[in-house]
């Protein structure tokens, strides 16, 4: 009985530090993210409609990103074009945008794409898979650090060019 007691009593010392250790590794990526979020704005071609008013950035649900990049953003163009960062709370709030990112906890990727599919967005997500489900670019954790890749054919679905840096840079490229 006291070494079953012992045992529970270092679980939960491990699931409390494991616990405790998520959200900051989380906050270090975080402000890398919203950072790589801005530099894609500088390897795709967005077709000439999309090159009018502002540039729209949009970040879907409750994520400190979104804090992360109004703060990278701020006085900052894409194309001559001021960016405008926007909020959508729910898949069913997005609006037309230029980038949307895609945090993990969102699950029903083919909604969003179905309701983008033709509007030239960049869909930027953070889980693992997305890709291979309408994302062009996906968050990945490879070789202990973060990297990204690419699925060209849902690109050219969205009417957009990816460039060769980008191309070259990824961790993975889908054909």
């Amino acid at each position: 009985m006291k070494t079953q007691n012992t045992l529970k009593l270092i679980l939960c010392f491990c699931l409390v530090a494991v616990s405790s250790y998520m959200p900051a590794v989380d906050d270090t990526l975080t402000p890398r993210k919203a950072g790589y979020l801005y530099n894609f704005t500088k390897y795709i071609d967005w077709p000439a409609a999309a090159k009018q008013g502002n540039f729209i950035i949009g970040v879907l649900g409750t994520t400190p990103i979104y804090g992360k990049v109004l703060e990278n953003t701020k006085d900052k163009k894409v194309n001559n074009q001021t960016i405008e960062v926007k909020n959508f709370a729910t898949p069913a709030q997005i609006t037309n945008c230029q980038l949307l990112f895609v945090p993990n906890n969102f699950e029903n990727l083919s909604e969003i794409v179905s309701k983008l599919k033709k509007s030239s967005t960049l869909i930027v997500t953070d889980k693992v898979g997305m890709v291979n489900k309408g994302s062009i670019i996906n968050f990945v954790w490879k070789d202990n650090k973060l990297q990204y890749e690419v699925n060209k054919v849902n690109a050219e679905k969205n009417d957009l060019k990816v460039g060769a840096q980008l191309i070259n840079t990824a961790a993975a490229v889908i054909e």
